[in-house]
């Protein structure tokens, strides 16, 4: 008698031996616990900032001129450019044209009568203090002086217009040397804007090419 035996696949032989967990671990191998991926590395290109500072650091050393103003050294092999000197020189323009336009819009009378009240405040203090003292004694006098009758209180009456004559005649001897102070500030005002004026026209507020810098204060 003849018997045949039935072959079974591999698959089948292993799936009745093993278990679901050891089939996922046949087919999907787990990662030793030592392992660690390591990352990628990414490639970086320089940036054109990069390539800008090299070349002119490269053109610096060529013509064996220093490094401009607007470069400084980070650390020893780093370099960071500061603001650019065409937006100081934007901003600079822009804070003079406010000014100025300011200055035009307020009135050059109003600002010398508050420089001058700044300065009268400053450096003769007690003399202004004095000055307010009087005016509110002249007012008050003035005042009393309206309530009390000629005929029925002459002496009261004669009493005040004397204290009120006097105080007028007081702030009239403060008041004589104001204009004297007030053209001398104004004078002075005038002689610090021209100052102002002639300095800055005379800076060299911009990079210049060449050697126009070192020559500029012969222009």
């Amino acid at each position: 008698m003849i018997t045949t035996t039935r072959l079974q696949s591999p698959l089948a032989v292993i799936s009745q031996n093993c278990t679901e967990l050891d089939l996922r671990n046949l087919i999907f191998p787990p990662f030793p616990p030592t392992y660690t991926p390591t990352p990628r590395r990414q490639e970086t290109m320089p940036s054109q900032k990069t390539f800008r500072t090299k070349r002119i650091l490269a053109k610096a050393a060529r013509q064996n001129r220093p490094i401009p103003q607007w470069f400084r050294l980070k650390s020893d092999t780093k370099i960071q450019t500061l603001v650019s000197p065409n937006m100081t020189l934007l901003a600079t323009i822009f804070i003079l044209v406010f000014i100025t336009e300011l200055i035009s819009w307020i009135g050059k009378s109003v600002l010398l009568e508050f420089v001058y009240a700044l300065y009268l405040r400053i450096f003769y203090s007690s003399a202004v203090a004095r000055q307010r003292k009087l005016k509110s004694d002249i007012l008050l006098g003035k005042k009393e002086l309206l309530q009390t009758s000629a005929q029925d209180q002459f002496a009261k009456w004669a009493k005040l217009r004397r204290s009120v004559d006097k105080g007028l005649a007081d702030l009239e001897k403060l008041s004589e040397s104001s204009p004297s102070h007030s053209r001398s500030v104004a004078r002075a005002l005038l002689v610090q804007v021209w100052r102002l004026q002639s300095t800055f026209g005379t800076t060299l507020h911009a990079p210049a090419p060449g050697d126009y810098a070192s020559t500029a204060h012969l222009i």
